[in-house]
């Protein structure tokens, strides 16, 4: 798993944000994927017994649709998550940060203190661009699977001649992914974009 030096009292500041953030990505990935389903029916709902409102998140959410598949075969009424809520957003958001900040402490070893992160929106013209221009690099970059390759996936790729930026694809359960830049100072002078 991915590990990052912290005291204590941070550590344990974010436990339940971490508890949070699992039962917010396994209710949205559980109808496409066994492993979310497996740590839906086990970690999270011994969280959500320890703070109910994660359940109340987690299910004012959940819609029912009839699911057919390609051919017209009728697969019955499903439970699926559409949207996230404004709080799940801002929870997605915060571990997204601590995530990247941790892949590129472990990448290169440098601090992150004032590190610069880039959610990358492939709506925005220049982001759509630049995840372009990366994508021959994350062809040739190794997929790594942290822990579980069914659970957590990544790929890497460096940004200048000393990778003071860092591209990182992140994937949970095949389905939740998100392309993110970390760019330490000096990089980000010379940014015109951040």
């Amino acid at each position: 798993m991915l590990t990052v030096p912290a005291c204590i009292n941070h550590n344990n500041a974010y436990s339940q944000l971490d508890d949070q953030f699992r039962s917010i990505i396994a209710s949205y990935c559980a109808p496409s994927s066994s492993a979310a389903m497996a740590l839906l029916n086990s970690k999270v709902v011994r969280a959500n017994a320890r703070n109910p409102k994660f359940t109340k998140a987690i299910y004012d959410e959940v819609e029912t649709a009839d699911l057919w598949t390609l051919r017209g075969i009728y697969g019955g009424i499903r439970k699926i998550r559409f949207t996230f809520t404004p709080g799940e957003r801002a929870c997605l958001l915060n571990m997204y940060d601590r995530l990247t900040r941790s892949i590129y402490w472990q990448s290169n070893g440098m601090p992150t203190t004032n590190l610069k992160i880039k959610l990358l929106d492939n709506q925005l013209p220049w982001d759509r661009d630049f995840i372009q221009q990366c994508m021959q690099g994350f062809k040739l970059a190794p997929l790594s699977a942290v822990g579980h390759s069914d659970v957590f996936k990544l790929k890497v790729i460096g940004v200048g001649s000393k990778a003071e930026a860092l591209v990182i694809w992140t994937c949970f359960f095949d389905k939740l992914s998100m392309v993110s830049l970390a760019m330490s100072p000096e990089v980000v002078k010379h940014w015109r974009y951040l």
